[in-house]
């Protein structure tokens, strides 16, 4: 009897019904190490949000309408317009794979020869999308015209636009609209509100006196802490979650600089990973060819990446391919995007300047 696509169809998706779920840790990378897409998998690290964009509420100044009085003053009520809400489109990223009717003939006197077929077809799939997940991650689209590419780290967090003389002055919260998006991050310009801002500074060497003062300064100024008790929307996610990210030479300098000093820097290298002020610092492969050897501070208690919900990483049934005749397929797919609710809780510090 001749196997239709159908027949493949069914046995498709009857044996990946029968494979553990997909695991990031069982696929192996060119990257030493992904990032983002763990993200997506760990449900402590991921949000899932509804509707047509991903939409955010952030207060950016105060009633105004606070005032020291006399006795039998009259009260001035103040009411303005103390939020910006920011926005996110949706961005769906897909990974196909596919099995055609004469591979499944010829293996079909050995049911494990199809099994194993698929498996390598569905881990290769999943690892293309890891990685375009992660490349996606660790940059940014060119311009707001882009209507395909997620937001990666670098739409958030802009290195410092003040010029390399940024070495020798204090940094600031500098970090303002990147470039090729006049209208800001989410929709929200740093033009029109300063403190969508994030903190970035330059730094010449990673030594002490250099690079490790100014990563001092920038946990210490992105430090913000509300005086006001609530469950505000930058603290549903608990306490701050800071990771320093940074290029594996940049880490190595900065380990050497640890282990070659007694006093405390705030360094601890006696766990499986280096901290800094507690915090983990990883390095990042995605990093390495950047020549401005960026060293990032993540707080990912107000950093999201976002999923839809109903379609976040999902695996479509296999199902014949409209135009082929003998050949059925399957996606691995996700509907996603990242968002920030407080950029001046991010900090970046590289050896040049600019706004990407």
């Amino acid at each position: 009897m001749a196997i239709t696509v159908d027949d493949i169809a069914d046995i498709g998706n009857t044996t990946i019904a029968s494979f553990d779920r997909l695991k990031f840790s069982e696929i192996a990378a060119t990257d030493e190490e992904h990032h983002f897409l763990p993200q997506l998998i760990d449900n402590e690290h991921v949000t899932y949000e509804g509707g047509q964009e991903i939409k955010f509420d952030a207060m950016i100044k105060d009633s105004g309408g606070a005032r020291n009085i006399g006795h039998f003053d009259k009260e001035q009520i103040v009411v303005r317009d103390v939020t910006a809400q920011g926005t996110v489109p949706w961005r769906r990223t897909v990974s196909p794979y596919a099995i055609d009717v004469l591979e499944v003939a010829q293996n079909r006197t050995d049911v494990n020869k199809i099994i194993d077929l698929l498996q390598v077809r569905r881990a290769a799939s999943f690892l293309a999308l890891s990685n375009l997940v992660e490349t996606d991650g660790w940059s940014k689209p060119t311009s707001s015209t882009d209507a395909i590419t997620p937001f990666g780290l670098k739409y958030w967090i802009v290195k410092s636009i003040t010029g390399t003389s940024a070495a020798t002055s204090n940094g600031g919260f500098n970090g303002t609209n990147p470039s090729g998006f006049t209208a800001g991050s989410a929709g929200i310009s740093s033009t029109t509100v300063p403190t969508w801002a994030n903190w970035a500074h330059a730094y010449t060497n990673a030594t002490r006196d250099d690079l490790v003062d100014k990563m001092r300064l920038a946990a210490h100024r992105t430090n913000f802490k509300s005086p006001i008790k609530g469950k505000f929307r930058e603290n549903t996610r608990g306490m701050d979650r800071y990771v320093w990210y940074m290029p594996y030479l940049t880490l190595r300098s900065l380990v050497s600089v640890a282990e070659d000093r007694n006093e405390n820097l705030g360094f601890d290298l006696g766990g499986p990973e280096p901290l800094f002020n507690r915090n983990p610092m990883r390095p990042v492969s995605k990093l390495d060819d950047d020549t401005d050897n960026p060293v990032y501070a993540v707080n990912w208690a107000v950093f999201y990446v976002v999923l839809l919900s109903g379609m976040g990483l999902n695996e479509t049934k296999m199902k014949p391919i409209a135009g082929l005749t003998a050949t059925v397929g399957a996606d691995i797919q996700l509907v996603w995007n990242t968002k920030c609710v407080n950029r001046r809780r991010l900090a970046v510090l590289t050896t040049a300047a600019d706004n990407d």
